[in-house]
This record gives structure tokens, C-alpha cells and sequence, in this order.
């Protein structure tokens, strides 16, 4: 995983260069703080890992869990850019293929994508910017 993340954490020059979006203030405030920081994160994308092998496993077999990482992969590691909207089908066809999560567990997952969403709302209708380079044009911040 060290290896992974030295060889292909890229800062893309549109990665910095919209402050619109999440990626944004995501790599300007964690990723930029200190070069160490994408390896200090590592285990916790170890344990990520780990948590949902443990999740899918019950319902699918190793060679597809194998074959999902894989494809997984293949998209997300080459990607010079941060941008969620990458994770969303890999996240989807992970939660499709999981145990149900139970109750608590689904009220604490929408908790989090409703806050998250609400969040994101908020900023968008409060927090208009301008930029030097459009003077007189609010910008406004986007998932």
C-alpha cells in the first residue's frame, strides 16, 4: 500500500486549481500539510480495506471479492485526480453485495449521508465566494 500511494499520489494541477469542490480543500488541507501524511494514512486505508473484505465476504466469494478489488483498482489507483464521483459505482456495487447492515446500521449511514449532503447545501446557499479573476461573480461551493 506505501508502495501504491509513492508511486501514484499525483498532484493534478486541476486538483488545486478549483476551489469549488471537496478534492480541493481535501488535498490542501490533509495531503499538503506534511509529505508524510499519505503515508501516515495508510493503515487507515489498510483497515478499510480490511473492514469491507470482512462485510462482503459472508456473501460473495473470495475470487469475487478478488475481482472487485482488482477492478477497483484498476480505476481509482491510475486517476491523477481526487474526485468522489470515482468511488461512487465501486462504493455501490460493494454495498450491494455486503451483509444488510441491520437497523442501527443503516439509521447511522443515512445519518451520515444526510449530514454530509446537508453540509454541502448549507455551504452552497451561505458561503458565495468571488474570484480575483471574475470580479462580480459569486462562485459557489459544489459536491
Amino acid at each position: 500500500m506505501v508502495v501504491i500511494v509513492d508511486r501514484f499520489t499525483i498532484e493534478h494541477p486541476f486538483l488545486l486549481s478549483d476551489n469549488r469542490h471537496y478534492p480541493f480543500y481535501v488535498w490542501k488541507n490533509v495531503y499538503r500539510r506534511h509529505w508524510a501524511v499519505r503515508y501516515a494514512l495508510t493503515p487507515l486505508y489498510a483497515y478499510a480495506m480490511w473492514a469491507m473484505y470482512q462485510c462482503a465476504k459472508r456473501r460473495q466469494s473470495t475470487l469475487w471479492l478478488l475481482a472487485l478489488a482488482a477492478c477497483t483498482m484498476a480505476v481509482l489507483v491510475p486517476s491523477p485526480l481526487l474526485e468522489f464521483r470515482y468511488f461512487t459505482v465501486p462504493y455501490f456495487f460493494f454495498r450491494l453485495n455486503c451483509s444488510p447492515p441491520g437497523t442501527r446500521g443503516t439509521v447511522l449511514e443515512l445519518a451520515w449521508f444526510a449530514a454530509i449532503n446537508a453540509l454541502t447545501v448549507w455551504v452552497f446557499l451561505n458561503k458565495p465566494f468571488t474570484w480575483d479573476s471574475e470580479p462580480g461573480r459569486l462562485q459557489r461551493f459544489m459536491w
